[in-house]
């Protein structure tokens, strides 16, 4: 906490007073654009089909994986596989 404090002390960072301020701060383009960059990332991610693999992976795990193996290491190979596969495919 006092890092930050001394951050804002040495960068002369001050609360932001009024509505206008609070705004302009928003608006600005060192505000902009991380959010439109994040805002784009999750819009592909919303529609690339890849929510409705990640909200039934527990079943589908459940159904595929026998009773002895743990659910971490088989998401750990799963992870492992398409990581090589990923790295591969590209040469």
């Amino acid at each position: 906490m006092d890092d930050l404090l001394n951050f804002a002390a040495k960068n002369n960072v001050s609360h932001l007073s009024g509505f206008k301020e609070t705004v302009r701060a928003i608006i600005s383009p060192a505000a902009l654009k991380p959010f439109i960059i994040l805002f784009t990332y999750f819009g592909i991610y919303q529609f690339s089909g890849v929510n409705p693999v990640t909200f039934y992976a527990v079943q589908v795990f459940q159904v595929r994986i026998p009773q002895g193996v743990s659910f971490i290491l088989s998401l750990s190979m799963v992870a492992v596989i398409g990581c090589w596969t990923s790295c591969n495919g590209e040469r």
